[in-house]
């Protein structure tokens, strides 16, 4: 048997022996990729006689007994939630088979068994429709949420320990999403929670309870607006961001958040004082004692923190800081407060660690929003708000913007959680012919 090399019109035999199909043969013109010669005969080069062309898929099956198989590189396959590998099979030396996709669970079940449990259920790369899987990704995100808020990263069970505690409940057989599917649906009935991560082998380590020190709402007024960390360096969202819905945007005052959450407090300080100049820095050494000494003596958010922190060192150490000396540039993005401006659906809209700038970009969005909510209102405000046919025509080709502000907080609005209470109505410009905008 033979295959041809296609750079020198050879075939390569058993054992790398190299030969030509002699040419008083039928084949010597086309030169099939496979071939079959009945003996090799050498003279001036080794010549193939009585050949015929050969269908390597035929092969395969008659020569069972002679060809090698090897596997290479198992791999995770989502759509067949199955490990698979490579095959190569080889007659006398020759590739029959280059690369086939095989069931890697069929030549070594160990193997796929710990992949399987590795890539489907711990790193939940499958497409199932199981709870418990569902109810474990939330577990794990609730942990992770812990160690966003304490900025840590060793409280998650690492992925070997929840590989093993699935090891220790599956079968030996369960190399497969289909030898699962059919095993869990005979299991499920007598222990639904078989599967379910239990929160003491997810949390390893002490957990504090920090509630107060890192809260999950901010209040300021009558808003409450919900507060989420992250902990993740470098990023511009590290550290705490302030979820305001896109109704609220314009009510919220960007005063107070400079302080940001307890537990982040003395960090922040700290990062201050070590901000100034030498001299003004040498006499508050040791830092930290004179940061907690600090934050004991203020109140927080009872005004500008530099403001505040400035007085408490003409306080505390007689000595004078003045705005210019501190450097707000060497705070880190988790020290500064960022804001996520979203939609109804939680979609975020902006985000930034600044609300006017936010303002800014989102201005058109809600002129566009206010225009579409009350269009059908222009006339109806026409007739009851102006008294001269000069300030009507002011109102309604313009699309005043004043106008449609007054509609809207007129009643309260509910945005989820938060409710902004209903202000009071504004009384029209007198000066007919001007925008009440």
């Amino acid at each position: 048997i033979g295959m041809k090399d296609s750079a020198t019109r050879e075939y390569t035999g058993a054992r790398g022996a190299k030969f030509a199909i002699f040419p008083g043969s039928a084949l010597a013109r086309r030169g099939p990729n496979w071939v079959m010669v009945a003996e090799l005969v050498e003279t001036t080069r080794l010549w193939g006689r009585t050949a015929a062309a050969v269908d390597m898929k035929r092969v395969e099956p008659l020569a069972e007994h002679l060809v090698k198989r090897s596997h290479g590189e198992p791999r995770w396959d989502r759509r067949r939630a199955a490990v698979v590998a490579s095959e190569r099979v080889t007659l006398y030396g020759l590739p029959i088979v280059a690369a086939r996709t095989v069931q890697y669970g069929r030549i070594d079940p160990q193997a796929a068994r710990a992949l399987f449990i590795q890539r489907a259920l711990v790193e939940g790369d499958w497409d199932q429709h199981h709870a418990f899987m569902r109810e474990n990704q939330q577990r794990v995100e609730e942990v992770e949420a812990l160690e966003a808020r304490a900025r840590r990263r060793d409280l998650l069970a690492s992925e070997a320990a929840r590989a093993a505690f699935f090891d220790e409940r599956l079968p030996q057989n369960i190399v497969s999403g289909r030898h699962f599917d059919r095993w869990w649906r005979q299991e499920r009935p007598r222990q639904p929670q078989l599967l379910d991560y239990p929160m003491e082998l997810l949390i390893q380590g002490e957990v504090r309870p920090d509630g107060a020190n890192r809260p999950s709402v901010w209040k300021q007024g009558p808003f409450e607006l919900a507060l989420s960390y992250r902990f993740d360096p470098g990023a511009v969202a590290d550290g705490v961001t302030v979820h305001i819905p896109l109704p609220a945007l314009a009510s919220v005052r960007e005063v107070g958040f400079e302080w940001l959450v307890p537990a982040f407090r003395e960090e922040l300080v700290i990062t201050l004082l070590r901000s100034l100049a030498k001299p003004l820095r040498t006499p508050l050494v040791p830092i930290p004692d004179t940061a907690r000494t600090l934050l004991a003596t203020v109140k927080p958010r009872s005004g500008p923190l530099l403001e505040v922190l400035a007085g408490a060192i003409t306080e505390v150490r007689g000595i004078h800081i003045g705005p210019a000396d501190w450097s707000l540039e060497a705070l880190p993005a988790h020290l500064r407060m960022s804001f996520s401006v979203e939609d109804e659906d939680g979609t975020v809209l902006a985000g930034g660690n600044s609300l006017e700038a936010l303002r800014d970009q989102l201005r058109p969005l809600l002129k566009a929003r206010a225009g579409a909510a009350v269009p059908a209102l222009y006339a109806t405000a026409c007739v009851t708000l102006s008294s001269t046919p000069c300030r009507a025509r002011s109102i309604c080709p313009e699309g005043c913007v004043g106008f449609r502000r007054l509609l809207m907080r007129a009643t309260p609005l509910v945005y989820g959680s938060v409710t902004v209470p209903p202000s009071r109505p504004r009384q029209w410009p007198a000066a007919p012919g001007r925008c009440c905008a």
